[in-house]
C-alpha cells in the first residue's frame, strides 16, 4: 500500500478496528463484478458493522484496473467451481478469451457468465475479508504506535 494512503488510513477517526474492518469491506467487495455498488456496498456493510465508511472508501481502491482482471478472473473461476460441487454445469470459458467472446456471451447468454461470476465474487468477498481485516489491523495500529513514538519524544 503507498505511502500517502498508510497515512490517510493511520489518521482516520475511529479505533483500529473500526479503520481495518471499513478497508476490508471495501477491498472484499471489489471481488463483486459490480463495480457500481463497490462504494455503496462497502459503506453499507461498514455503517452496519460500525466499520469506519471513509476507510472503506479507501479499501475499494484495492480494486483498480491493475488487480480487476485477476480479482474478477477469480471470482469467476470460484464460482464456476462453486456450482460444479453442486453438479450444476457452467459454460467454459474458451481457451482464447477475447473481447468479441465477451461481448457475445452477455448478448446472447449472459447469465452463463454473470451468475457464477456474482456467486464466486460473493464467495471470495467472503473468504477475503478476514485477510484484509488482519493485515490492515496490523498495519494501523504499528503505525499508529510508530507515530505516537515519534510524537512524544
Amino acid at each position: 500500500m503507498g505511502r500517502y494512503a498508510q497515512l490517510r488510513l493511520i489518521r482516520l477517526k475511529g479505533n483500529t478496528y473500526s479503520i481495518a474492518s471499513g478497508f476490508a469491506f471495501g477491498a472484499a467487495i471489489s471481488f463483486t463484478p459490480l463495480p457500481g455498488i463497490h462504494l455503496l456496498g462497502a459503506a453499507g456493510f461498514s455503517y452496519l458493522t460500525r466499520g469506519n465508511i471513509l476507510a472503506s472508501v479507501v479499501g475499494t481502491l484495492v480494486g483498480n484496473p491493475w488487480t480487476l482482471p485477476l480479482m474478477w478472473w477469480t471470482s469467476y473461476k470460484m464460482g464456476n467451481y462453486a456450482f460444479s460441487l453442486f453438479g450444476t454445469e457452467i459454460s467454459a470459458m474458451p481457451e482464447k478469451f477475447t473481447w468479441d467472446y465477451l461481448v457475445n456471451e452477455i448478448t446472447n447468454r449472459p447469465m452463463d457468465l454473470i451468475i457464477p461470476w456474482i456467486v464466486g465474487g460473493i464467495i471470495m468477498m467472503v473468504l477475503s475479508w478476514p485477510i484484509f481485516y488482519v493485515i490492515t489491523y496490523r498495519m494501523v495500529a504499528k503505525l499508529r504506535q510508530k507515530y505516537q513514538r515519534h510524537n512524544h519524544k
